[in-house]
């Protein structure tokens, strides 16, 4: 999955610098990122920004604190901006296959394995080493991040159409409801503010764990496992004081074991 890039090539002389505009001055300073792998945190933030133009793929919102940061980028998308708005939660990076599974001594064995019986040996080899690659994210709203993460829904591709989705949601009222501008098909692309050349340095996100994403999310949703998680939180909730005669143990299992699944699929 990841690309081995060099970091040489042609120094950019003085004059050169001097005429950059803000935000090529920091695109470049990101494109930089891309030589170092693993990359930090703040690093696969601000790739995944970029490659995205700065906006959530399924609302299509614009980060505002990227756009209030920066007034040449905000100049170059104000027009876009105006139609689209901007995400008052701003924007985050959401994992296809959790960022915090690979911690777990299990994980490496039994992704190897899962990954395996789809023909994705060299993808899971990626993941377990690190997960916070250009081909396992994609950026959306806080909201949005939230239910992608609890599998309210997924992005479904679209056959012969590389890139693009179906938005599917298991209760589309809630989902939709929640986009200022919904769109239930989407394309992932590069965005217009990377060069044909600087493309080529980035990935979009992988098909395969898209739609490995998408067949998690149908079989939690078809299996009730997903009711049955609502169900969980909605007792957390409510259950303010733990039964002494040990009552609550189902519910306490039940909610540990909510918890590790989160941390092991949902990101």
């Amino acid at each position: 999955l990841h690309k081995v890039r060099s970091n040489t090539g042609p120094k950019q002389t003085p004059s050169n610098h001097a005429t950059r505009s803000s935000f090529d001055i920091v695109k470049v300073r990101i494109l930089e990122t891309l030589t170092r792998f693993p990359p930090t945190c703040p690093e696969i933030r601000k790739q995944t920004l970029l490659r995205d133009g700065y906006r959530c793929v399924v609302s299509g919102a614009f980060d505002r604190r990227s756009l209030k940061l920066n007034a040449d980028l905000r100049a170059r998308l104000q027009p876009q901006s105006f139609s689209s708005g901007y995400s008052s939660s701003g924007l985050e990076v959401a994992h296809l296959f959790s960022q915090s599974a690979q911690d777990d001594p299990d994980y490496h064995a039994s992704a190897l394995t899962f990954l395996e019986m789809f023909g994705m040996r060299t993808v899971a080899e990626q993941l377990t080493k690190c997960s916070d690659c250009l081909e396992n994210v994609i950026t959306l709203d806080g909201g949005l991040h939230e239910m992608f993460g609890l599998f309210e829904f997924w992005l479904d591709k679209v056959p012969n159409q590389p890139y693009k989705y179906n938005i599917i949601a298991a209760e589309p009222e809630f989902v939709f409801s929640h986009v200022a501008t919904p769109h239930r098909q989407i394309t992932l692309a590069f965005s217009s503010l990377l060069e044909p050349g600087e493309q080529e340095l980035m990935s979009l996100p992988n098909r395969d764990l898209m739609a490995l994403r998408a067949a998690c999310a149908q079989v939690a949703n078809m299996s009730g496992a997903a009711a049955q998680r609502d169900r969980i939180l909605q007792d957390e909730e409510e259950i303010q004081v733990l039964a002494s005669d040990g009552g609550h143990a189902e519910y306490l299992t039940s909610l540990l074991h909510l918890r590790t699944s989160a941390i092991s699929l949902a990101a």
